[in-house]
């Protein structure tokens, strides 16, 4: 029997049906501030299942992997066979996969052909872990603040769990040979092999989890003016101001610029932010999806000002045109580009948005100029 939960963001509600050895605090300890008791209208829901071998589930031929870096999607045909493995009927046209390793996926999401209902299915040891665990390992592993990564390779129930994308703070590789330690780490270390496993039980399944919610907001989300965005995202008097760029461009650094010499400036998410037109003004929202920072923020502001960074050798600003702010914005957006039904949503919300909000080019080094330049040209 499952516990169903709601959580709300950016005025959208999802729920998340889940067996009761798991724990919300624990798996979802992101989504926690954006908790909702609304139940009149869920953008869609998604169950978690549990199978002992993934070889019975309908899954066709391998269409492509995405992603160069970790974490990998995975997209396949779905198979014939087997659709009664799962409890969606219809099924859709495709099964997501979810990865951080290339060779191949460690979980599979199903999903109805409108993608409003879906089903997410993982190994069943990584349930009985979640089971097993004693009192005091689910309190000491929840009270750890970080997200991290870990291979578990033990005994017979040998599988791979790997948290992804909140940062690593213990990586062991599948063979053994090699492992990079943070703080976090080091007191994971010191757990029993019981906690440590638990630890890296919770880390997979918000790896999982989270990717899976991401795909299924994005994709129900575009058609009502909400666009999911790569990008950091500060507070200041009132405003969001969006900063934008490839990944290494210096987001996070540059956000962190303004939170340690623009006084007032708070961090409002630092991966994952959500625009809303809302009554014709372009609002953007905090999210439980904030990359390797662990910013989960139930806030909102109207946005002013969007900021696309390039690396430097001194620090410039301009405005940029109509054109170019549409060139700017729309590789920083998430949308599923095979999905020929939600493009031109997110394409009609870009529009709407750089007709109503200004965005610039930051040519900059990572230095205390940077962001008083950048603060004085887009908030006068």
């Amino acid at each position: 029997m499952g516990i169903l939960y709601r959580y709300t963001v950016a005025g959208h509600t999802f729920a998340i049906d889940m067996p009761a050895q798991l724990d919300e605090k624990m798996v979802l300890k992101p989504y926690l501030p954006f908790k909702s008791m609304d139940s009149s209208n869920d953008l869609f829901r998604l169950k978690v299942n549990f199978v002992p071998d993934s070889g019975v589930l309908p899954i066709g031929n391998l269409v492509e992997r995405f992603n160069d870096d970790p974490p990998y999607m995975w997209l396949f045909e779905a198979g014939e066979a087997n659709a009664e493995a799962v409890s969606i009927n219809p099924l859709g046209r495709y099964v997501f996969g979810f990865s951080n390793n290339e060779s191949q996926s460690d979980c599979y999401l199903f999903t109805s052909p409108d993608m409003k209902e879906a089903e997410v299915c993982l190994p069943y040891n990584l349930l009985k872990i979640f089971s097993q665990a004693s009192i005091q390992d689910h309190s000491l592993v929840t009270s750890l603040a970080g997200r991290g990564a870990a291979w578990l390779k033990k005994g017979d129930d040998a599988i791979p769990l790997i948290g992804g994308h909140h940062g690593n703070p213990l990586t062991t590789d599948p063979d053994g040979k090699s492992d990079s330690v943070t703080k976090e780490a080091a007191k994971v270390k010191k757990m029993s092999d019981s906690a440590q496993r638990l630890y890296a039980a919770q880390n997979y399944m918000e790896f999982v989890l989270t990717n899976c919610m991401m795909m299924l907001y994005t994709a129900n989300s575009a058609k009502y003016d909400t666009l999911m965005t790569h990008s950091s995202l500060v507070r200041y008097k009132g405003k969001a101001y969006m900063f934008l760029g490839k990944s290494g461009t210096g987001k996070s650094t540059h956000s962190s610029l303004w939170l340690k010499y623009i006084e007032g400036a708070e961090l409002m998410n630092d991966d994952n932010p959500v625009i809303r037109i809302v009554d014709s003004v372009p609002m953007v929202y905090g999210t439980p999806w904030s990359g390797k920072t662990p910013c989960y923020k139930n806030i909102e502001a109207p946005l002013g000002a969007i900021v696309r960074l390039t690396q430097a050798s001194e620090n410039n600003i301009s405005r940029l045109n109509v054109l170019s702010s549409f060139a700017a914005l729309l590789p920083s957006c998430s949308c599923m580009k095979w999905d020929h039904d939600s493009v031109p949503y997110v394409h009609k919300t870009l529009e709407k948005v750089i007709m109503s909000v200004p965005v610039y080019g930051l040519d900059c080094l990572p230095d205390e100029e940077a962001a008083r330049v950048c603060c004085d040209a887009i908030t006068r």
